[in-house]
């Protein structure tokens, strides 16, 4: 049985960690009264939530002695091996960009190293992505394949095979032997929402990284989306990306252009999603409110306390499957989030509920001529019985 209070007293420590504030005190006198138990559960709950190596960094800097040895030993190789990851990540990232910039494809960099380097300062302070998360134009998608596909790359998985990629809009990319996989993106399509990708090629940036430039999303654009990946609601809500969006509006909330992120996110459907993931933020971690940023557009009362049932510090920081009452409340919630309204969220459902059948294929990386009522009906039942290769989208 979780305990409630010991749960609840290492989240305390945990997010006072991540705060800018001076809590040296508040923290040491907590982490003395911390069982062996406590720090393994602290341990957990930080590399669950993507944030292990600020935890560990801010956690050296308290300069507490009384860490039990065989945490601390976790702690440190669970930091050197982040920091290896993201060092290989960051390597190879230079090596994609240049073999596409080789041949004048276009790319933007999204999230990982670059965001390391950017908001962190310190490639070593963001937990290690799964994957490069890669923006290419979608004309030029195949072409980006065929060149990396020539450097060693090879698909990722059978989901991946060429007659699927009209309906996941996406390459999935792994390197042998190293296993460094990339994602390539022609827009920012998940579950739940389409978001327009012209907006973001039209305001980037240049980042100087370790030896090589890369092409990344401007301040604003950033935000919006950290913000829309952040409440992901297939997965826990991503106090990760939470966390980023406190890192960068510390670092550039008075530089940001507050007037154009509520026009951005208005004609993008996110004014909820940011209003939100900010409120998150600042609850969480005690992000500082830049004033211009209370002209953010902010969801209606019924709807701020209907997504509160989601969008909570319990499905943040604990497990989701005990936080957030299963599949069909997160599908609903989250086509809710990125309505205009009601009415837009029920055409919402029924087009990602009623698929085509040909789609239906795709998504199950089968021929279009494999589509069929059949396979149709799987995917529908598939979240009712808890299927173990449920395929949504």
């Amino acid at each position: 049985m979780i305990n409630i209070a010991a749960t609840r007293k290492i989240e305390k420590v945990f997010l006072c960690l991540l705060k800018e504030e001076d809590l040296r005190q508040t923290i040491c006198t907590d982490l003395n009264r911390f069982h062996k138990q406590d720090w393994q559960l602290f341990a957990d709950l930080a590399v669950r939530s993507g944030v292990f190596p600020a935890c560990y960094t801010k956690l050296l800097g308290l300069g507490f002695n009384s860490i039990p040895s065989e945490s601390l030993s976790r702690f440190k190789n669970q930091y050197l091996f982040n920091l290896t990851r993201n060092m290989i990540l960051e390597q190879e990232l230079a090596n994609i960009l240049a073999c596409l910039r080789q041949h004048s494809i276009p790319v933007i960099s999204l999230k990982g190293p670059v965001l390391a380097r950017s908001i962190h300062r310190d490639i070593a302070l963001r937990q290690a992505s799964v994957d490069l998360d890669l923006l290419v134009q979608a004309e030029r998608l195949k072409e980006a394949k065929e060149r990396l596909q020539e450097t060693g790359y090879v698909y990722a998985s059978y989901r991946d095979a060429e007659f699927s990629f009209d309906f996941n809009q996406q390459i999935i990319l792994q390197k042998r032997p190293t296993g460094t996989i990339v994602d390539l993106h022609c827009n920012f399509t998940y579950k739940y929402i389409s978001l327009p990708v012209g907006e973001f090629w039209r305001d980037t940036q240049y980042l100087q990284c370790n030896g090589f430039r890369a092409q990344v999303l401007s301040n604003e654009n950033l935000l919006l989306y950290l913000a829309f990946t952040a409440l992901h609601p297939t997965d826990n809500v991503g106090l990760k990306y939470l966390y980023d969006i406190h890192k960068l509006i510390l670092l550039r909330g008075q530089e940001l252009d507050w007037d154009t992120l509520k026009k951005k996110a208005g004609s993008l459907d996110l004014d909820a999603a940011l209003f939100l993931a900010l409120q998150l933020s600042h609850s969480l971690f005690n992000t500082p409110i830049v004033p211009e940023s209370l002209n953010i557009k902010k969801p209606s009362l019924v709807k701020r306390n209907l997504l509160k049932l989601w969008l909570n510090k319990g499905s943040i920081l604990r497990d989701r499957h005990k936080a957030i009452p299963g599949y069909t409340w997160r599908y609903l919630a989250a086509s809710y989030l990125y309505s205009k309204n009601i009415f837009d969220c029920i055409n919402k459902i029924f087009k990602r509920v009623f698929l085509p059948s040909q789609e239906v294929a795709g998504l199950y990386g089968r021929p279009a001529q494999d589509a069929s009522f059949y396979l149709s009906l799987r995917r529908l039942l598939n979240p009712i019985l808890k299927g173990k290769n449920t395929v949504e989208r």
